[in-house]
């Protein structure tokens, strides 16, 4: 048999819950609404700040080949481009991913190497389930989404007919 204090103190806390998320809800909502507003009260301005910065990306990127140009072809090697512009050393790297990750188990760079948990949860639910993977079975709880409706429903259920 449940004890009356614990099933009381549940019961308090779930109500608890769904008052918090009921506030929650209701203040995201006008959150939401304030953002809408906003944007669409300002959206001439919205768009014209997404378009300079769209001209300044696309200018960035035309800045840094033609100074790059400029570098490879001025004699003296000047690293001084442009006011503001200095060409600095730089390193890019090409590499097949797979390649890259049989390299890193075969030298035991382990570290670089980053396990997709999501995944690898679900192989360790079906028959390939690694021998090392230790499983809990255990308990969770889970909660109604909507408890307002859930805690009335209930309510309802234990009041006296008449």
């Amino acid at each position: 048999m449940t004890d009356p204090q614990q099933e009381m103190n549940i019961l308090d806390l779930v109500q608890k819950l769904a008052r918090a998320r009921k506030d929650a809800e209701a203040t995201r909502a006008m959150v939401d609404a304030a953002r809408k507003r906003y944007e669409d009260e300002h959206s001439e301005l919205i768009r014209v700040a997404d378009e300079f910065a769209s001209d300044a990306t696309r200018l960035e990127q035309m800045v840094k080949a033609l100074a790059v140009h400029h570098y490879k072809h001025d004699p003296s090697g000047n690293k001084h481009v442009a006011p503001g512009v200095d060409i600095i050393p730089s390193k890019e790297f090409d590499f097949e991913e797979s390649t890259a990750i049989a390299w890193a188990v075969e030298q035991k760079h382990y570290g670089v190497l980053k396990l997709n948990t999501v995944e690898f949860k679900k192989i360790c639910n079906s028959a390939l389930a690694p021998t090392f993977v230790r499983v809990d079975d255990g308990w969770k709880a889970r909660i109604a989404r909507d408890l307002t409706t859930t805690l009335a429903e209930a309510f309802a259920k234990e009041e006296p007919h008449a």
